[in-house]
C-alpha cells in the first residue's frame, strides 16, 4: 500500500458532489478527510466522517465536522438514524465482507429521500477481461485489482445492491481512463460475445469503464 493511500482525493467524485450548500453529509471511509476538506473549503456544509485507521482518523478529525472511528461492520455509530442529506461511499463497498448488510444499515441514516452516491470500482473492465485470458487475476496495491478488496460488482450487480437496500437508481455515470489499446480490444471482446451469442448491448460501455458513479436515493418504502 503506498503511502498516500489515505491521502488522495477521487476528482470524478469530488465534481459530483454539488448541491451541499447548508446539507448534513455522512461519509464512509473518509479516510484522512480530504474530501470533505475540499468540498468544505467552498461550501457551509456539515460533514460528518468515519474511518478505520487511527492515523487517517486522526487527520481527519483536524478538518471535518466529526470524525468518528469505527468498523461500520462491528461498530455500532452513535449517530441519529434519518438525520443525513447525503450518504458518501467513495471506494469502500468493495472493501466489506458483507457490503450488503452494511448498505442497509447506512440506509437508516439518511432522511427521507436522503441520497447516496458511491464510486465503485468495475470488474468488467477490460483489462480485467484480458488478465483473464492470460490466466491472470493478480491483486496489486491500487486499482481494480486492489489487495484489500474481497468483492467485486459488475453494472448489473451494483445496481442489484442498492436496489435490494431500499435505494432507486438515480442515474449512473461512467468513468473512463484512457489507454491506447482500449478501442481495439474492447471491439475485438464486442465481436466475440457477438460470436458466442451473448446478449449484452451494453458490454462495450461496460468494458470501457473503470469505475462506476452511482447515484440513488432512499426509497420512501
Amino acid at each position: 500500500m503506498s503511502e498516500d493511500y489515505y491521502e488522495r482525493v477521487n476528482p470524478h467524485l469530488l465534481a459530483a458532489l454539488t448541491d451541499l450548500e447548508n446539507k448534513k453529509v455522512l461519509e464512509i471511509g473518509c479516510a484522512a478527510g480530504q474530501l470533505g476538506a475540499a468540498i468544505k473549503q467552498n461550501t457551509q456544509v456539515h460533514w460528518t466522517g468515519v474511518e478505520i485507521t487511527e492515523d487517517a482518523h486522526s487527520k481527519a478529525s483536524k478538518v471535518l465536522d466529526l470524525a468518528l472511528l469505527a468498523n461500520i461492520e462491528t461498530d455500532s455509530l452513535d449517530l441519529p438514524s434519518q438525520s443525513f442529506d447525503k450518504l458518501v461511499l467513495g471506494d469502500v463497498l468493495e472493501h466489506l465482507r458483507d457490503p450488503w448488510a452494511s448498505l442497509n444499515q447506512l440506509r437508516e441514516y439518511l432522511k427521507p429521500g436522503g441520497q447516496v452516491i458511491c464510486s465503485l470500482p468495475n470488474i468488467n473492465h477490460w483489462t480485467v477481461l484480458a488478465d483473464l485470458l492470460a490466466g491472470q487475476f493478480t491483486y496489486e496495491d491500487h486499482g481494480i485489482l486492489d489487495r484489500t478488496h474481497p468483492r467485486f460488482f459488475t453494472l448489473k450487480e451494483a445496481i442489484a445492491l442498492f436496489e435490494e437496500a431500499g435505494f432507486v437508481l438515480e442515474r449512473v455515470e461512467s468513468i473512463e481512463v484512457e489507454h491506447p489499446q482500449m478501442k481495439r480490444v474492447v471491439g475485438q471482446f464486442n465481436s466475440l460475445r457477438n460470436i458466442l451469442g451473448i446478449d449484452h448491448a451494453n458490454f462495450e460501455r461496460e468494458a470501457r469503464t473503470y469505475q462506476w458513479l452511482i447515484h440513488a436515493q432512499k426509497s420512501a418504502g
